[in-house]
């Protein structure tokens, strides 16, 4: 017996399996973490949506806090939810309210309705008057902060600090072909599937944990729902190829914060280094975020904006 015990072949069998016994044991505890990390995530869910009616639109919102308004603006193809972990925090602080904007997420598309940049600037200004709010801080993400630009544009004396991360303040980011492309609405909604989904979710985030089954859940939604929702997508591609970009941005009065993910695939350093020089604001990045710095490092952008937001003009 003690013979067999002390053959070379049994003792790599039991290393192999002392090591394999300490593998599963590692994976079994990994996947606990991330198991309770992913439930987190899931359990964290939006407030209550208001709405309201904004000839033509009605448009659907959250709002949540006290103190100092914060609007939030997503971009193109998102709603409310990518938001969500700045709602939950920076609620505790501020009056926290966020849209989907006019033919976004929950509130109305309306297929005959220009969504270029002057025409949802607009409609934005009446949506606040309806709220009541003459002057709140500004947060835009990709398209949102092309828009959040433009109202301080607009109006700087309602917006007076304002916030971007990475905006699509660039015409050269989305190809020509998509103004031509409006009548293939139809077809693009019957070949989007949760699969398409999941493969756009992992270039706009470079954190994996954020593309789980719930998040392409709330993301594929609109677009399972309504046909016309992939109409508006394209019609809205307008407000990032509007000619005047980015020199209508030159020298805003507002005082702005220019937020980055250094592993981002949609919106390139170079452009954002052109709207950096444009508006005379330097570019904060982190190393680790994508597109969407507000989900893949959501603690790091509710601490760059509740510091920026608390700072005094």
């Amino acid at each position: 017996m003690n013979a067999i015990l002390q053959h070379p072949l049994y003792l790599f069998a039991t290393a192999l399996f002392v090591l394999a016994l300490t593998g599963l044991t590692f994976w079994i505890l990994k996947g606990k973490f991330l198991y309770k990390k992913i439930q987190k995530e899931l359990q964290l869910h939006l407030p209550h949506f208001n709405k309201v009616f904004v000839d033509p639109f009605e448009i659907f919102y959250v709002k949540q806090g006290q103190g100092p308004a914060i609007i939030f603006l997503h971009g193109i193809g998102a709603s409310t939810y990518t938001w969500r972990f700045q709602i939950e925090e920076l609620s505790k602080d501020f009056t926290v309210i966020a849209l989907d904007l006019p033919g976004f997420g929950q509130s109305s598309k309306i297929v005959h309705w220009d969504y270029d940049l002057d025409a949802m600037t607009d409609i934005l200004l009446k949506f606040f008057d309806t709220l009541k709010i003459s002057q709140a801080f500004l947060v835009g993400s990709s398209m949102g902060g092309t828009l959040t630009l433009n109202l301080a544009r607009v109006a700087p004396h309602r917006f007076k600090k304002i916030a971007v991360l990475a905006p699509a303040t660039d015409p050269r980011l989305v190809p020509q072909l998509v103004d031509h492309l409006h009548w293939t609405h139809r077809w693009v909604h019957r070949l989007l599937n949760e699969t398409v989904i999941r493969k756009i979710m992992a270039l706009v985030h470079a954190n994996p944990d954020m593309v789980n089954n719930d998040s392409i859940k709330n993301y594929f939604s609109p677009y399972s729902e309504d046909p016309n929702a992939i109409l508006v997508f394209l019609k809205a591609t307008s407000i990032m190829t509007d000619k005047r970009l980015p020199k209508l941005f030159q020298s805003l009065p507002s005082e702005t914060l220019l937020l980055y993910g250094e592993k981002d695939k949609m919106v390139k350093l170079k452009y954002v280094k052109k709207i950096s020089s444009l508006l005379n604001t330097p570019i904060i990045s982190h190393p680790n975020a994508g597109h969407h710095p507000q989900e893949d490092e959501s603690e790091w952008v509710n601490q760059q904006l509740r510091s920026f937001f608390h700072q005094k003009i």
